[in-house]
């Protein structure tokens, strides 16, 4: 809730923004989203999409790579309705832990041969962070 609120405050238009939590996509009953959800799916009046996963640090680091590789499957299979994959933002407070994903992302990435220009995970410290 408290990265919900602080991305909706960083819109001086706060309409021109849709922010949908897992709770509410879940109510979509769309098959598109990657299941488990994710935390927060944001829509600009721009057409921007981006999708936020908050992993907490006390959750194990091993949980942050297997939603990154799923996310890289559920890219690579083409399950999306959108026209292209939204921005992925994985959300880590831990500096060792998000260079540790970093480089993680790049070695799947490169693995795959996935065209980051079309695919784009990033690792941040906050929710709010995606906006800089």
């Amino acid at each position: 809730m408290k990265a919900y609120l602080e991305i909706k405050g960083q819109f001086n238009d706060p309409d021109k923004v849709v922010i949908l939590t897992a709770s509410e996509m879940a109510k979509l009953d769309r098959d598109n989203y990657l299941r488990s959800l994710p935390s927060l799916d944001i829509r600009t009046d721009t057409g921007y999409k981006c999708l936020i996963d908050i992993i907490p640090d006390d959750q194990h680091l091993f949980l942050a790579k297997k939603r990154i590789r799923k996310y890289i499957e559920h890219y690579e299979a083409e399950e999306w309705e959108w026209k292209s994959y939204p921005d992925v933002y994985i959300v880590r407070r831990s500096a060792a832990d998000r260079r540790r994903l970093k480089a993680y992302i790049e070695e799947k990435i490169e693995d795959t041969y996935i065209d980051e220009d079309e695919f784009g995970i990033f690792v941040i410290k906050s929710a709010e962070e995606f906006l800089d």
